[in-house]
């Protein structure tokens, strides 16, 4: 399940993405792969907040305040894409 994506059509797009898989768990996709895959799962009928941030060329996934996975290099730039 997409909670966002920015690609135009094609799963392999350099583009963001950001969802949540069939174990309930969130992860950041790009260019055809998961760069990021939360450990934890996300709680059922209660609101958790989500984050993506990118600085420089560090992106990192947040649940709830807390970095979920590694930090990824991403080179990318996004500046094109909705």
């Amino acid at each position: 399940m997409n909670i966002f994506d920015t690609r135009a059509s094609a799963a392999s797009e350099v583009a963001l993405a950001m969802g949540v898989d069939n174990l309930n768990r969130l992860y950041d996709y790009i260019n055809g792969s998961i760069t990021i895959q939360s450990t934890n799962t996300l709680p059922l009928n209660t609101w958790t907040h989500v984050a993506l941030c990118k600085s420089g060329t560090k992106l990192k996934l947040f649940q709830g305040g807390v970095q979920q996975g590694s930090t990824f290099t991403d080179n990318n730039n996004y500046a094109n894409k909705p």
